[in-house]
């Protein structure tokens, strides 16, 4: 069994992202056109993520021109919105019951980051008690998927998003809840089946909840008195910063400033490196470190990295430190070789 099971579901090309405290906002023009071209999950999470730490998920929409102009030139802006939006209907609304790790259950909104669920690989069989790491929030899912499991199975009913994945046991993958009927099977923890008896579709605006588990990315949800087991949703590559970016819209905002390849590392490595670190600051130093430092494109390097490190301290709203000339003047030194250390470029940026 390979640690960290991730199996892709139907709505994921790229199973990848989870989100936690974000805001969905259009930033990377190659990502959107690709979501335009091929529809995929993954194609239209990194079209779509930008991150704050106002802790709702929502989608900001952009209209048809300013698409076009994001996209370079891609016309099926409105196709992209609604990729997006697609998306992130993957959660369940208030009041839904996940099977905790000892046992217990819990309504979904009340399950906090370091909460454990019970967790399973569907193709080993593997399952235990795995860690939230994180929650996600969207403030209006509209389509939703009523499932209700036979009486012999207990009855009970639950209520999902369409897109929202189910493993179905009879079939051996992942389905949509929209895409679930009564032929279908869901698995249940000890290895048995929930026969579905009845599936409702129907529309209407309410806030919905997700969550992020560790290794597994998996969770059960209780149909009445039995839980059922579905898929969660991952979190990207992001540093580790409470509101990140991600490595392709680093890779963007250096495309803006000429760059075209990579001589040195990659901006999923500086993220991975970020990581590491607590603060925002010495985080903020890995980056300049990497980018500058490192001569990581082949141009732009250190206004790219000004770019990025301007952009998290938007994001996380950081008000104080360094002004945007202190910044550069930072990042002049790292280039040149005069700062060299995570803690001495972090020292500098927290002089201001």
């Amino acid at each position: 069994m390979v640690a960290g099971y991730a199996h892709p579901n139907p709505c994921e090309e790229s199973d990848a992202f989870g989100l936690d405290d974000l805001v969905w906002e259009l930033v990377g023009g190659a990502d959107i056109e690709k979501c335009v071209k091929n529809p995929s999950w993954g194609d239209c999470a990194m079209a779509v993520v930008t991150i704050t730490p106002l802790g709702k998920l929502k989608i900001i929409k952009k209209g048809a021109d300013a698409v076009e102009d994001t996209a370079k030139g891609t016309r099926r802006g409105k196709e992209a919105i609604e990729c997006a939006k697609e998306a992130v209907r993957d959660s369940f609304p208030a009041g839904t019951r996940v099977l905790m790790g000892d046992g217990t259950s819990r309504p979904i909104e009340q399950i906090r980051v370091g909460d454990h669920v019970l967790a399973t690989n569907p193709e080993t069989g593997e399952t235990g008690s795995h860690r939230v790491d994180a929650t996600i929030y969207t403030p209006d899912d509209r389509d939703f998927t009523s499932i209700t499991v036979d009486e012999a199975d207990g009855g009970g009913s639950l209520t999902a998003t369409g897109h929202h994945p189910f493993w179905a046991e009879n079939d051996k993958k992942w389905k949509n809840a929209a895409d679930l009927t009564p032929e279908d099977t869901l698995r249940t923890p000890a290895g048995g089946t929930a026969q579905i008896n009845a599936v409702r579709h129907w529309t209407g605006l309410a806030p919905a909840y997700n969550l992020t588990v560790n290794n597994l990315h998996t969770y059960y949800v209780l149909a009445g008195e039995t839980p059922v087991l579905v898929h969660n949703s991952n979190r990207p590559l992001t540093g580790g910063f409470k509101a990140g970016v991600t490595p392709d819209e680093i890779t963007d905002i250096n495309r803006g400033f000429g760059g075209e390849t990579l001589l040195s590392g990659s901006p999923a490595n500086t993220l991975a490196n970020a990581s590491r670190y607590n603060s925002f600051w010495d985080k903020s130093a890995v980056v300049i470190r990497d980018i500058a430092g490192s001569h990581m494109f082949n141009n732009g390097n250190k206004r790219t990295a000004q770019a990025v490190v301007e952009e998290l301290m938007r994001r996380n709203r950081v008000t104080s430190g360094p002004t945007s000339a202190d910044l550069r003047s930072v990042i002049d030194r790292v280039g040149k070789g005069q700062l060299h250390d995570v803690s001495d470029i972090s020292a500098a940026l927290r002089g201001y």
